[in-house]
């Protein structure tokens, strides 16, 4: 477990040192000094979060600011703490690092954290991927499903909706209209032999595709008394709960993110010093403009960024059968 801690940059130009403090309560005097950093990294920028790797639950933090000589130059937030957030697999400082020395003073870590957060619920979007790991609880399937699992097509491989599938927790059925503990209740299917099928070898990741063996001679006995009992098999439907996403994102996909992350700091940062700009000279000091104040010095760097997004997505979309 994990925990970030977000900041302003300090008002007083003279801070030199920031104390990162933390409590289980926002009370600042509850809180115990966590970390002392340097106020700035090798760039000069400011540095406004803290990684705190041994993080958990509901902490609250605080950053307090001080000067060379140990006086204090302010806090934030001022007469409470903040609290922490859930670092989501890629990192502000990676971010940040690959901007690499671009003045970016007035953009907080917070505001990376708030890209990198978009740019993987767009992947999650298109992808219908999960970049972490998430539970489908009794997701249903018909008939085909129920053939493959309990009839005349038992175990042959079938999609589930989500992928990768990291295991399957519990399989039931339900009889629409009956079932044995009254109408339409979920039965879970006992002794049963799940195999999730890890069919990417690019990847090593699962694709959605499971196979299910009956081990049990009462689930055999049952169906048969329901098949005699003349149950249709589109009453049948079984529900399915397992987990799937990625326990840790994939190193192209982390990549991607972070790029897309800083691009869009890059993009905020050349719209403010050169947004429009198109040609500048040195003797004499000319520049001149275009019409549009969306050409910065850093377009083609996020053109490029977002053209490798555009191809990763298509990489890891699939279409949906089951």
């Amino acid at each position: 477990m994990s925990k970030l801690a977000f900041w302003d940059a300090p008002l007083d130009s003279s801070t030199e040192r920031i104390e990162v403090w933390s409590s289980l309560t926002s009370d600042p005097a509850s809180m115990t000094l966590l970390v002392s950093l340097a106020a700035k990294d090798p760039y000069g920028n400011w540095i406004t979060h803290y990684h705190d790797t041994n993080g958990h639950g509901h902490l609250y933090y605080q950053a307090r600011f001080f000067d060379s000589a140990g006086a204090s130059t302010g806090l934030f937030p001022v007469g409470i703490g903040k609290r922490g957030a859930d670092p989501l697999g890629v990192l502000p400082q990676e971010v940040l690092d690959t901007i690499q020395g671009v003045p970016q003073n007035f953009i907080k870590a917070e505001l990376v954290q708030r890209y990198i957060t978009a740019y993987i619920r767009s992947f999650e979007y298109y992808t219908n991927i999960k970049l972490s790991e998430t539970t489908a609880t009794q997701e249903r399937y018909g008939v085909k499903v129920y053939q493959k699992i309990l009839g005349d097509r038992m175990g042959q491989p079938f999609n589930l909706r989500h992928f990768p599938v990291i295991g399957v927790d519990k399989i039931e059925y339900q009889v629409r209209g009956a079932s044995v503990s009254g109408p339409g209740t979920p039965e879970e299917l006992q002794a049963l032999d799940v195999q999730v099928e890890f069919d990417d070898p690019a990847s090593g990741y699962n694709r959605g595709m499971v196979s299910v063996f009956v081990a049990s001679a009462d689930i055999q006995a049952l169906f048969a008394l329901l098949n005699y009992r003349h149950y249709r098999q589109n009453r049948v439907q079984i529900l399915i709960t397992y987990r799937h996403g990625f326990a840790v994102i994939p190193v192209d996909i982390a990549q991607a993110i972070i790029e897309m992350s800083a691009a869009s700091i890059l993009e905020i940062q050349g719209e403010a010093e050169t947004g429009g700009l198109a040609s500048r000279s040195i003797d004499g000091y000319s520049e001149s403009f275009t019409a549009s104040a969306t050409t910065t010095q850093f377009s083609a760097r996020r053109i490029w960024y977002e053209k490798g997004f555009k191809e990763l997505l298509e990489r890891y979309k699939k279409p949906l059968w089951g």
